[in-house]
């Protein structure tokens, strides 16, 4: 795990899956919780791969000084 972001959605994984398996039949909130935490670890590791596609965007952009020693 390099950022917090897939921290986070693991984190939130795991505890969508407890609240999912600790609920009783007939009971709304805690299957309701964990869909939505569910939800959010999806959206965390979208985040995560976003900051790390923005990280390589960046380290491309560093790169580029190599090609204008060619003029």
């Amino acid at each position: 795990m390099q950022n917090g972001a897939y921290s986070l959605a693991f984190l939130s994984t795991v505890s969508g899956l407890v609240l999912l398996m600790i609920s009783k039949p007939g009971s709304s909130l805690y299957p309701s919780l964990g869909t939505v935490l569910l939800l959010v670890a999806v959206l965390l590791a979208g985040i995560g791969k976003g900051i790390e596609w923005l990280g390589y965007v960046k380290e491309g952009a560093l790169d580029s000084d190599d090609t204008d020693d060619h003029r």
